[in-house]
């Protein structure tokens, strides 16, 4: 299987972090240059923008451009790669020593699978009650529900040519314009499955061990912790409505290991 980096071309350290870890696993792979929107000159951010209107309240930023944009460049690369699904992943990424094992072989990814998310999502998801298959001690789960989070993903051939190929005007951030069900038709088209437990992390998610990488593709805002979140949400009715039903509908948390 064909393995894309995502990486910008200046962050060379970021790129030996993903280098010694796939290396130590016998892993090549290729760089996909990542695309810095905060670099863009204006005329290409803004056609980028008029190109892709969104809702008239929100719009592209630049971090967002970048970022949609050095995947759609992954995605060209998956299209033409020789083998039936590639990985694509970014540098920012800490890596399970089990990634090997399981991309020894594709014969155990579902054929309906379009994308297998490796990641931790930063929300709980709702998963099949059962997984389709089992692989180097990851179950692989059909995904019911949006989840967040787009750093490493196996994605199919035939689906990545579907990808580049769809009208810019459906496109949104990278994120919601994969797994958000709610705010993206692309996403409620695709076959997703979860890999549990997920065998990557985000850096800036990753707590002790984390190397302080942060984003360099799109700035990040200053969040309330995971405990001031729930406080804050027990203040809201409906959200505690909401916290009932994701409890009777199985939503969990998905944990990097």
């Amino acid at each position: 299987m064909d393995i894309f980096v995502i990486n910008m071309e200046k962050d060379t350290a970021r790129l030996d972090f993903m280098r010694k870890q796939l290396g130590d696993m016998g892993l090549d792979f290729v760089r996909v240059d990542a695309v810095n929107g905060h670099t863009l000159p204006e005329i290409d951010a803004e056609a980028f923008r008029a190109a892709r209107p969104r809702d008239g309240v929100k719009s592209w930023s630049r971090g967002k451009i970048g970022c949609f944009s050095s995947h759609f460049k992954a995605w060209e690369h998956c299209a033409k790669a020789e083998g039936a699904h590639s990985l694509i992943i970014e540098d920012d990424l800490h890596v399970s020593s089990q990634l090997k094992a399981l991309l020894s072989s594709t014969d155990w990814i579902p054929e309906e699978a379009d994308i297998i998310r490796l990641e931790v999502s930063t929300n709980f998801v709702r998963l099949a009650k059962k997984p389709d298959v089992t692989v180097a001690d990851r179950n692989i789960f059909r995904l019911r529900s949006t989840s967040w989070c787009a750093g490493s993903y196996i994605l199919k051939k035939t689906t990545a040519q579907k990808l580049i190929n769809i009208d810019k005007k459906r496109h949104c951030p990278i994120d919601m314009f994969l797994f958000s069900f709610e705010d993206s038709p692309v996403a409620r088209e695709l076959n997703i499955f979860q890999c549990v437990p997920a065998i990557t992390q985000q850096d800036k998610y990753k707590g002790e061990g984390a190397l302080s990488l942060g984003s360099n593709i799109e700035k990040l805002r200053k969040q309330d912790s995971p405990l001031v979140r729930r406080l804050k949400e027990l203040r809201n009715p409906a959200q505690v409505v909401l916290w009932m039903k994701k409890l009777v509908l199985n939503y969990r948390r998905v944990r990097f290991q």
